[in-house]
């Protein structure tokens, strides 16, 4: 299976990271050891032609720049399609959508999941997956100032440890991190 699909297939490791905690582990104990064995064959076809359509896309759009920003964004599209297209995703009947995989620390073993059709107008759908991108960057439009990403274990983290609070310097800052959160809560995030 390994060779058909072009994603990642790391294996899932089976120690529970504490006594109390499940971690990624639950899943290692009904026969699934990589990331890959999370989704059904039809799944890893379909999330392999769009991997296939968006690395063909960066091999074509270069060192241009804005291609090279939209296309960061519809690679962050399709991790939330990974995320809500998977044997782990289940069904929201209060929301009507689709609860992914990974939005926990534990990965948890679902008897009946939810399958989307990728291309269809439904939650858990690539355009259910753009349409949350936009959201994303519509509340998000008004921040100002620079921010910083590293990748790093969170035991050597590189950022001053003091990084978390400069929102929260003032009122007005504070009230407006509130008025965004709120915002968000109101469209589903």
């Amino acid at each position: 299976m390994v060779a058909e699909y072009r994603l990642p297939d790391a294996e899932i490791n089976p120690i529970r990271p504490h006594n109390n905690t499940r971690g990624l582990s639950a899943v290692t104990r009904i026969g699934v050891t990589r990331f890959q064995d999370l989704y059904s064959n039809r799944q890893l076809r379909s999330l392999s032609a769009f991997s296939d359509a968006i690395q063909a896309a960066i091999s074509e759009a270069g060192s241009n720049t804005e291609d090279r920003r939209a296309l960061t964004i519809l690679g962050l599209c399709f991790g939330r399609l990974l995320h809500q297209n998977s044997t782990c995703s289940r069904w929201l009947n209060k929301r009507n959508t689709i609860a992914g995989s990974f939005g926990k620390q534990a990965l948890q073993v679902t008897w009946d999941f939810t399958e989307i059709a990728p291309l269809s107008d439904a939650a858990g759908s690539w355009e259910g997956a753009v349409e949350w991108a936009r959201k994303v960057i519509d509340l998000n439009e008004d921040l100002i100032g620079e921010g910083t990403a590293a990748q790093a274990p969170a035991q050597d983290c590189p950022l001053p440890s003091d990084s978390a609070d400069v929102l929260f310097k003032s009122t007005d800052e504070r009230r407006w991190v509130e008025g965004v959160l709120a915002r968000k809560k109101g469209l589903g995030f």
